[in-house]
């Protein structure tokens, strides 16, 4: 039953509300986010994969976060750190960037990075694909001789990080 008190409620106010609680109510839980970050080598590797966000709490809880604007500024960081590479004669004791797979696909690692920056929607199977290149001491950043692998991983990615 509605009881009517005389001053109506502004809309504006109600919208808000409801704004404000579907937000809340399509964010995944606090342990959603909290096992998303321990178990994100895992997650991210399902999203790789291309693994349904609809069938886990966990891993839409990892897909937001890799989405987000703080990681969407991490890994363009990191991506700037990589091109700097080629061009920073300091690299002794640790591992760092094949210089001639980054040489040859700087552009691409460039077009990456201003997407990564800009405000367009992204997704999360290809954000997961370049925090794997840039993580994976092993992977084609790191040990690619030419550039070719990596260039079709970054293909890849940018494939995969402009549609679902």
């Amino acid at each position: 039953m509605l009881i009517h008190t005389g001053t109506p409620a502004p809309i504006d106010s109600f919208a808000l509300g409801f704004d404000r609680r579907a937000g809340r109510l399509l964010r995944p839980s606090w342990i959603a986010r909290t096992a998303a970050r321990v178990r994100a080598h895992t997650l991210d590797r399902a999203l790789m994969r291309g693994a349904d966000l609809a069938g886990s709490s966990r891993l839409a809880a990892r897909a937001a976060q890799l989405t987000d604007e703080h990681a969407r500024q991490q890994i363009a960081d990191s991506l700037d750190r990589v091109l700097h590479v080629p061009h920073d004669r300091r690299g002794r004791g640790r591992v760092t960037p094949s210089r001639r797979a980054v040489l040859t696909n700087e552009p691409e690692l460039r077009e990456l990075t201003a997407l990564l920056r800009g405000s367009t929607p992204i997704y999360a199977r290809g954000v997961a694909m370049l925090h794997a290149l840039l993580t994976d001491g092993t992977g084609p950043v790191y040990t690619d001789p030419d550039g070719a692998l990596l260039e079709t991983r970054l293909q890849e990615a940018r494939e995969a990080i402009s549609q679902p």
